[in-house]
């Protein structure tokens, strides 16, 4: 759903570490799959808590680079009324590194919704939360790109309105041999608010500066905060292997149903 790509390089030779094309990692699962339920990904006992209802999984990737590392990457989508109601996109990697990773930009980031961050080390520990909006349209050429046009391309081909704008509520999750980026976007369209008229990021309806002057999106805003911290708790669950496969987490669907513009 971003345009900024999600960051999997290692903390050594961050300029060189370029992806090379060879793509020999295993998702575990292909396009077009439908899945409910937490399920593993990835190693080490990594679960994703899914929300409830089926998923669609619109689009797939895996990556190695120049330092052997290799990152999968999943994209899943949700419809409901003919469009896509919400995303979830993961990203970790598929074996150990030696050197840790990064830190993320997600976690310093600033301007947006929301964000608190418990731990950003390179090469360390990374755990933080936040809340922002995005736009819709995909216009990167990179593989990332690329992939983000495949779940595109995929939900339309099922009849599902691809949103303008979303609210995502994303998770970061790393130590030095692993890391873990969950983010679930929401279609603000699919809970009663209108299409957008602007969404240039920084003019954006969905802008925090947008969104102030406008009471209903104020409170949709103050509650998807709550969920965000809420689902944190449960990602990091996943995150220690403590969630069991199969099961729907708490936070599902009808959570989304706030109401704030009927």
């Amino acid at each position: 759903m971003r345009n900024v790509i999600l960051s999997f390089l290692l903390l050594t030779g961050l300029a060189a570490c370029q992806t090379t094309g060879l793509n020999s990692g295993d998702v575990g699962f292909k396009q077009g799959d439908i899945i409910e339920g937490n399920f593993k990904f990835g190693f080490n006992n990594l679960v994703v808590p899914l929300p409830e209802g089926p998923w669609e999984v619109a689009s797939i990737h895996t990556d190695r680079n120049n330092q052997n590392d290799v990152g999968i990457f999943m994209f899943l989508v949700q419809g409901k009324n003919g469009r896509v109601a919400q995303t979830l996109e993961l990203t970790t990697n598929q074996y150990p590194n030696r050197w840790g990773y990064a830190t993320s930009s997600d976690c310093k980031r600033d301007g947006i919704h929301f964000r608190e961050t418990f731990a950003n080390f390179e090469g360390r520990n990374q755990d933080c939360m936040w809340l922002n909006h995005y736009r819709g349209e995909i216009t990167s050429t990179s593989w990332y790109g690329k992939y983000l046009k495949s779940a595109v391309n995929y939900a339309k081909g099922k009849g599902y309105e691809w949103p303008l704008a979303v609210l995502a509520s994303g998770h970061r999750l790393a130590r030095v041999k692993q890391f873990f980026n969950y983010e679930l976007a929401i279609n603000p369209q699919s809970y009663g608010f209108p299409e957008p008229v602007n969404v240039e990021w920084k003019t954006s309806d969905w802008h925090p500066n947008s969104t102030a002057k406008d009471a209903d999106k104020t409170a949709f805003i103050d509650k998807l905060k709550k969920l965000t911290i809420s689902y944190h708790e449960t990602v990091k669950a996943g995150w220690e292997g403590k969630l069991v496969v199969g099961e729907v987490e708490s936070f599902s669907n009808s959570d989304l149903e706030l109401g704030a513009a009927q």
